[in-house]
């Protein structure tokens, strides 16, 4: 074979193996949302008691 065909098919040999691979991601974790304690809930919305914002706390 020429040397050109050789090259070529070297090539294109090194083209197709390397696009063969798998590479697989993680992703990150996206970061734990807390929930605030009902004292610190009571103070951001100007309440006096903390009872409404207790997890407990289920009015019907």
């Amino acid at each position: 074979m020429k040397p050109k065909s050789l090259l070529t098919l070297f090539i294109l040999t090194l083209c197709l193996s390397t696009t063969s691979c798998i590479v697989t991601r993680h992703r990150a974790k996206p970061p734990h949302k807390k929930e605030i304690p009902p004292g610190h809930a009571k103070k951001l919305h100007g309440k006096k008691s903390a009872k409404f914002d207790a997890p407990g706390y289920l009015k019907h």
